[in-house]
């Protein structure tokens, strides 16, 4: 879990950069720090085993998206170096 200092660190950090008496300022936050709304809410409430969880297979997800594109980037050079070795 995060210390509760931890939290009031984010919170303050929120209404700083972007004005916590107006709506929406925790989703500028996550949108900054580079996380979902939902992880943010996660980090807030001191829920943080579940929101490195969350993140652990979030960039699982990441890493084997990268390797599909790769595969594809792949394929998509081969089928092209095929059809420039029969137009010769």
């Amino acid at each position: 879990m995060a210390s509760r200092t931890e939290i009031e660190i984010l919170t303050a950090a929120g209404h700083l950069l972007f004005g916590g008496d107006g709506k929406g300022w925790r989703a500028r936050l996550a949108d900054r720090m580079g996380i979902s709304q939902m992880m943010l809410s996660l980090l807030l409430s001191g829920q943080r085993t579940i929101a490195t969880r969350h993140m652990s297979a979030l960039s699982k997800a990441l890493a084997d998206y990268k390797k599909s594109l790769r595969r594809t980037a792949s394929a998509i050079d081969t089928l092209r170096r095929e059809i420039e070795g029969k137009s010769k």
